[in-house]
C-alpha cells in the first residue's frame, strides 16, 4: 500500500499563477504595481512595516489645509521618494473622501466583468491599486492550498482524512474555488481638538459564504467546483471548515503583517483617516462639495483603461488555471487489488477579495493618551487641497494666457536660408544643462538629479489646473525662440520625459485655443535632446506662422477614423504627420506610434501644431552640428546657431538638408518602421500580433514573436501547423491533419441559418459602409467561410468581414479569397464588436472537455467581444452547453426544428438582448464600505465647527475635483505636539 502511496505524490501538469504574458510593473508613468513574475508560486511574506498615514490635523480657518503624519515604517525613504509616496498616500485618504462609500470595492471575477470595481472608482489611484492588491489575494491564496507546501499538504491530508471518516470514501469533489474577502474587522483612533491618531488598526479575512451572511445577501449564487457538474454541499461545507481552521488564519495573519499586502495596509489607514474626518466634520466645505460626490479629478491614475487592462490579464491567468495542479491520487478506500481495476484517480485541485465599505462596524476609540506611542521615524506633511476648474474655456485658460506678458523679448536674431532659418540666439551657449548621455529612451526620473521642482519661485510664470492636471508654466532663461517658455504637467508627480496620450490631448488643446500667431509646443525624448529627465514641452512662436516642417509636402499612409496618417515627402528629415480634427483620438493613434518607438528605444522629437502631429524618429548617436545640439527645432527648420556669427555664412540650404538626414533615422529603416507598424489594418495590436497576406488575399493573424523562418516554413510548404509557447516565445511546428475539419457551408447554414442572420443584420443597418463582423468559432479548414463569402457575394450582401478561429493553421487557408481573415488568438478581436459568432462543433468540443469555470471564462471571453445586437449560434449535440450558455448570457433559446438527420434548423442562440439583472457570482474580493469598520474614537469629542464662505461654497461646488499639493515636509518626533496636548512649539521645516 506504502509503494502505491508514494504515486499519490506524481506531479502531472501545471504550476501555479501563469498569470500575465508579461508582469505589471512601476513603469515611468506609474501606471501598475508590481505584481508577481508568472509561472512561480507566491509565498508568505517576511513582516514589513510600510509607510502610512497614522494621523491628521484640521484647520477650521483653512479648510483647504491638511496635516498628516507619516510614519516612515521600516522603509528608508529619500527626500524625492519620500515625496512620492506621501503624495500617493492623500490621494487615497482623498479618494476616501469622495467616491461614495457603498462604492469602496474591488472584486476580480470571470463571471462578472461588468463587476470588478465601480466606474469613477477603478479611474482612482487607490481603485487600480486594490485591484492589484486582490490580484495578489488570488495567487496567495491559491498557492497555500497547493498540496506540495505545508499548508496545503496539511489541509488536503485533513480534507481526506475527513472525508474518508464522514463518507468512507476520499474519491470526492472539494470546492476550493470563490473562497476569501477583505474587510475591515477594527480601528481604533485618538482624537483632540482638530486632530487625529490612528492608534491601531485590523484587517480581517472571511470566507465567501461567511461574507455573504455578513452582508444578509441570500440572492448570491456561488458556482460551485463539483466533479462533472455535481456537488454536495456537506462536502463543500467540509472543505470550507478546515480553510477556516488552517488557511484562513495564515491568510489573515498575511494580510495585516507581510510584506505581500502592504499597499493594501497603507490603503486602509488612509481610509481610516478619511472615515474620522466624515464623522467629525459635517460643515465644512470640503465635506459639502466633496465628500461622497465621486469628484476624482485630481486623483484619477492617467491610464483610463487601468483596471480593465488588469482584469484582462487576471481573465487569462484564470483561463490558464488560478492554478491548475493534478496530480495522480489514489483514494486511501483502495485495495491493492483494485488498482489495477479502478486505475489511479485523478484529482483536480483548482482554486480561485477586498471589501471595505463597512468599516463603520470596526472603528473604536482610546481615551488614555498615555497610551500613545512614540515615533521615532515619522514626518508632517503639510498639504493644501486644490480646487481643479474643469472648465477648459474659462478660468484656468484665461488665467493663463496671461503668461505672454512676462514673457520678455529674446533678441533672438533670425534669417532665411533657403526654406530654412538660421537662428542666433545671444547667450544660449550659458544654457544651465547641457545635453547629457541618457543610458534609455524611458529613462526612470531621478530625484537627485536637476529639474524643475528645484527650480527658485521666481522662474514660475504661472501654475494652476488646466484640465484636470496641473500645469507650470516656467521662464525658459536662455531662449531660442520668440515667447519660450517651459511647459511642465503634473510637476510634483516626477515624472520621467515620456510623453503619453493624454499629454498630447492637452497640447492639441493649448495650440489650438491659442491666440498668438505661430505657436506651437515641441517635445524631445530623451537620447534625442532632451537635457532634463522631468517631464516638460517646449512652448514658442514660430515666425511667419508656419515651420519649415509645415510647409513640407506629406503622402498619405493610412486614415483610421477620421485620422490620416501622412509620410513626409522630400523633406530632408523622415517622420510622419498625424491630422485630424477630433483631439482625443488624434491623441490616441499618435500616442500609439510614439509607444512603438519607446518600446524599441528609439529617440523622437514631437512637435504639435493646430493641424496636426508631427513624430520624427531620431538617430541618437547624432549629437552636434554648427556647434549645437540637434533637436525638435532644428528639425522644424530652425537652425540655432551658437558660434556667434562666426562660419554662418558657410550654413545654406544645401548643408542644413544634408545634416538634417543625418539626425532623423535612415531612409531604409525608417520604411521598415513604418510597414512593421502599419502591417495590420488596427492601431493597438501592433505589439502583440502580424499580419500575414496570402497568394489568395485572405489574412492571417499571428503572434508579433513568430519567426520570419516559421511563417515562411508555412506559407511555402504544404503541412499543417500548431503555435507552441516556447522560453524563447512562439513558434509554429508541423501539425497531423485532423480529418474534420471541412464541414460543408450547406450543412452549417442548415443547423445554424447563417445567411438568414446575415441578412437580417444588413437589412437593419442604417449606413452599408458599416461593416458586419462574422466569427466561424473553430472554423477548420475554412471549407465553411469560403462557400459563406461566395453566398454573400452571390446574394450582393457587401462589407461583411468573415473571421475564422481556429488553434491550428491548416494550408487550405493559403487559397482563401480576400475577405477573410483567419486568426489563432481570440484577444485579436478585443475592442471589436461582431455581430454573429457561430460553431459548429468547436464550441460544444471546448465546453465538454473543460471544467464549468474554465468553459465559463471561455464564454465570458466570446460575451465581451459580441455586439449589444449581436448573436452566438451553435449546434449543441446534447442540453450541456445550453446550461453553461445560460449562466453567461442574458437571453438563450434553443431552435429545434428537426425533420431528419440535418434537415431543419437545431440550434442554440444566445445574446445579449433583453438584458436583466443576473444572479451576483462574486470571485472573493475587497470590501472597504466604512460601515462595515468597527469604527472606536478614544477621548470623542463634538464635531469640529468651520466657516463657511458662502461666496468660496459656490465657486467650489462646480470643481471637479481637488488634488495634493504638498507644502512642507518636516521630521515630527513628539506626538503630543501634534495632537495639541503641550504648548511646545513646532519643529523647524527641512524641505519645502
Amino acid at each position: 500500500m506504502a509503494r502505491h502511496l508514494n504515486i499519490k505524490r506524481l506531479i502531472v501538469a501545471g504550476l501555479i499563477f501563469a498569470f500575465l504574458g508579461s508582469p505589471l510593473h512601476s513603469s515611468h508613468a506609474q501606471e501598475y504595481l508590481t505584481l508577481p513574475v508568472p509561472g512561480i508560486m507566491v509565498n508568505l511574506s517576511p513582516a514589513f512595516n510600510p509607510p502610512v498615514l497614522k494621523g491628521i490635523k484640521v484647520y477650521p480657518d483653512n479648510p483647504f489645509r491638511f496635516d498628516f503624519i507619516l510614519d516612515k515604517g521600516d522603509s528608508k525613504l529619500a527626500n524625492g521618494q519620500l515625496k512620492n509616496e506621501s503624495s500617493r498616500l492623500i490621494k487615497y485618504f482623498l479618494a476616501s473622501l469622495t467616491v461614495p462609500e457603498k462604492d469602496l470595492w474591488v472584486n476580480l471575477s470571470p463571471y462578472e466583468k461588468d463587476r470588478i470595481v465601480p466606474e469613477d472608482f477603478g479611474q482612482t489611484q487607490m481603485g487600480r491599486d486594490l485591484l492589484a492588491e486582490d490580484y495578489m489575494l488570488k495567487q496567495i491564496t491559491a498557492s497555500l492550498i497547493y498540496p506540495e507546501n505545508k499548508i496545503g499538504k496539511e489541509f488536503w491530508d485533513k480534507v481526506y482524512a475527513e472525508a474518508m471518516k464522514r463518507y468512507g470514501t476520499t474519491n470526492v469533489p472539494v470546492n476550493t474555488f470563490n473562497k476569501v474577502w477583505i474587510v475591515p474587522e477594527k480601528a481604533t483612533v485618538y482624537e483632540n481638538k482638530e486632530s487625529a491618531f490612528v492608534v491601531d488598526s485590523k484587517l480581517k479575512v472571511m470566507l465567501e459564504q461567511d461574507y455573504l451572511a455578513l452582508e444578509k445577501n441570500t440572492s448570491v449564487h456561488i458556482f460551485e467546483n463539483g466533479a462533472g457538474g455535481q456537488s454536495k454541499s456537506g462536502i463543500n461545507a467540509l472543505g470550507s471548515q478546515i480553510i477556516r481552521q488552517i488557511v484562513i488564519p495564515a491568510l489573515e495573519k498575511e494580510v495585516n503583517e507581510g510584506q505581500n499586502f502592504a499597499q493594501l495596509r497603507q490603503v486602509y489607514n488612509s481610509l481610516i483617516l478619511a472615515t474620522w474626518f466624515k464623522h467629525k466634520i459635517k460643515d465644512s466645505i470640503m465635506s459639502r462639495a466633496y465628500v461622497g460626490r465621486a469628484k476624482i479629478a485630481g486623483i484619477d491614475v492617467d491610464d483610463k483603461q487601468a483596471d480593465e487592462k488588469i482584469y484582462l490579464r487576471y481573465l487569462q491567468a484564470f483561463k490558464k488555471g488560478v492554478f491548475n495542479y493534478i496530480r495522480e491520487d489514489i483514494p486511501l478506500d483502495s485495495q491493492a487489488s483494485d488498482i489495477k481495476k479502478q486505475g489511479i484517480f485523478p484529482r483536480k485541485y483548482f482554486s480561485g477579495g477586498a471589501d471595505l465599505d463597512k468599516i463603520e462596524k470596526a472603528y473604536q476609540g482610546n481615551s488614555n493618551a498615555r497610551s500613545l506611542p512614540r515615533l521615532d521615524n515619522a514626518m508632517t506633511i503639510e498639504v493644501n487641497a486644490k480646487a481643479i476648474d474643469g472648465d477648459f474655456e474659462s478660468g484656468s485658460y484665461k488665467s493663463l494666457l496671461t503668461v505672454w506678458d512676462e514673457v520678455q523679448p529674446s533678441n533672438i536674431k533670425i534669417e532665411k536660408r533657403g526654406r530654412f532659418y538660421l537662428v542666433t540666439a545671444p547667450g544660449r551657449k550659458g544654457r544651465r544643462q547641457p545635453a547629457r548621455p541618457f543610458e534609455s529612451v524611458t529613462t526612470p526620473f531621478d530625484p537627485d538629479a536637476f529639474n524643475f521642482n528645484k527650480i527658485p519661485s521666481d522662474e514660475i510664470l504661472w501654475e494652476g489646473m488646466f484640465q484636470g492636471k496641473t500645469l507650470t508654466v516656467i521662464k525658459q532663461l536662455w531662449p531660442f525662440a520668440e515667447k519660450h517658455v517651459l511647459f511642465v504637467l503634473q510637476r510634483s508627480q516626477d515624472r520621467p520625459q515620456i510623453i503619453q496620450e493624454d499629454d498630447l490631448k492637452l497640447a492639441i488643446g493649448i495650440v489650438r485655443n491659442q491666440p498668438l500667431k505661430g505657436f506651437r509646443l515641441a517635445f524631445n525624448s530623451l537620447k534625442a535632446g532632451a537635457s532634463v529627465n522631468h517631464f516638460h514641452m517646449q512652448g514658442f512662436v514660430v515666425p511667419a506662422g508656419l515651420s519649415p516642417l509645415e510647409n513640407a509636402k506629406t503622402t498619405s499612409l493610412y486614415l483610421d477614423d477620421g485620422i490620416s496618417v501622412e509620410r513626409l515627402d522630400g523633406y530632408p528629415a523622415n517622420g510622419l504627420f498625424f491630422q485630424g480634427e477630433d483631439a482625443d483620438k488624434l491623441s490616441e493613434i499618435t500616442g500609439g506610434f510614439i509607444r512603438y518607438l519607446q518600446r524599441r528605444e528609439i529617440a523622437h522629437s514631437v512637435s504639435i501644431t493646430p493641424k496636426g502631429i508631427y513624430v520624427l524618429p531620431v538617430n541618437s548617436n547624432y549629437v552636434t552640428t554648427f556647434g549645437n545640439t540637434w533637436s525638435f527645432y532644428e528639425l522644424m527648420g530652425f537652425i540655432l546657431h551658437l558660434n556667434d556669427g562666426q562660419d554662418a555664412n558657410g550654413i545654406t540650404e544645401q548643408t542644413i538638408s544634408e545634416e538634417m538626414k543625418k539626425v532623423t533615422i535612415r531612409e531604409d529603416e525608417f520604411s521598415r518602421l513604418c510597414h512593421a507598424y502599419f502591417s495590420l489594418a488596427k492601431f493597438g495590436l501592433h505589439l502583440t500580433f502580424r499580419q500575414v497576406v496570402f497568394a489568395g488575399g485572405a489574412k492571417l493573424i499571428l503572434p508579433a514573436n513568430i519567426s520570419e523562418a516559421d511563417v515562411s516554413a508555412f506559407e511555402e510548404g504544404p503541412n499543417d501547423y500548431k503555435i507552441t509557447i516556447q522560453s524563447g516565445g512562439s513558434q509554429l511546428q508541423p501539425a497531423e491533419h485532423w480529418g474534420y475539419n471541412s464541414t460543408g457551408f450547406s450543412l452549417l447554414n442548415e443547423r445554424l441559418k447563417l445567411l438568414e442572420s446575415i441578412q437580417g443584420f444588413a437589412k437593419d443597418r442604417k449606413d452599408a459602409k458599416i461593416p458586419i463582423d462574422v466569427l466561424d468559432w473553430g472554423c477548420g479548414d475554412g471549407t465553411g467561410l469560403v462557400a459563406l463569402k461566395k453566398e454573400l457575394g452571390r446574394l450582393k450582401i457587401d462589407n461583411v468581414e468573415l473571421i475564422g478561429f481556429s488553434d491550428k493553421l491548416y494550408s487550405e487557408w493559403k487559397e482563401a479569397p480576400q475577405g477573410i481573415t483567419f486568426i489563432t488568438d481570440i484577444k485579436y478581436l478585443e475592442g471589436k464588436k461582431v455581430r454573429l459568432i457561430y460553431s459548429h462543433l468547436g464550441i460544444h468540443h471546448l465546453l465538454e472537455k473543460s471544467p464549468r469555470e474554465i468553459s465559463i471564462v471561455h464564454l465570458m471571453q466570446l460575451r465581451t467581444i459580441m455586439d449589444k445586437k449581436g448573436i452566438l449560434r451553435m449546434f449543441p449535440p446534447n442540453n450541456s452547453p445550453v446550461e453553461l450558455l445560460k449562466a453567461v448570457f442574458p437571453s438563450v433559446r434553443v431552435i429545434d426544428e428537426q425533420d431528419g438527420d440535418y434537415e431543419g434548423a437545431f440550434y442554440a442562440e444566445a445574446s445579449l438582448a433583453n438584458k436583466k439583472d443576473l444572479a451576483m457570482v462574486r470571485n472573493g474580493g475587497i470590501d472597504f464600505d466604512p460601515n462595515k469598520m468597527d469604527l472606536n474614537i478614544q477621548n470623542s469629542s463634538n464635531g469640529i465647527k468651520f466657516n463657511v464662505d458662502p461666496a468660496m461654497l459656490q465657486r467650489i461646488q462646480n470643481a471637479s475635483g481637488f488634488t495634493p499639493v504638498i507644502v512642507n515636509i518636516r521630521p515630527m518626533t513628539d506626538l503630543r505636539i501634534f495632537l495639541g496636548l503641550t504648548d511646545s512649539s513646532q519643529n523647524a521645516p527641512v524641505s519645502s
